[in-house]
């Protein structure tokens, strides 16, 4: 799906047709979304998730 999507995305920006890209591009985004929440797969908790986050990603911009 993911794959198809990516397909419909390049043929959205090459076309010069207004209703094809109007078409792709209604539903393309949303479909990554959906996708993306359907394969998501949780390994830890929200709150070792957060902390981890914030170790990685918050603490390296306060020296």
């Amino acid at each position: 799906m993911k794959g198809i999507g990516i397909t419909l995305v390049i043929i959205g920006h090459m076309s010069d047709f207004f209703y094809i890209h109007k078409f792709i591009f209604s539903f393309h985004m949303p479909l990554f979304f959906i996708l993306a929440g359907y394969f998501f797969s949780p390994r830890e908790g929200v709150k070792e998730g957060l902390v981890k986050d914030v170790r990685r990603l918050l603490i390296p911009y306060f020296p």
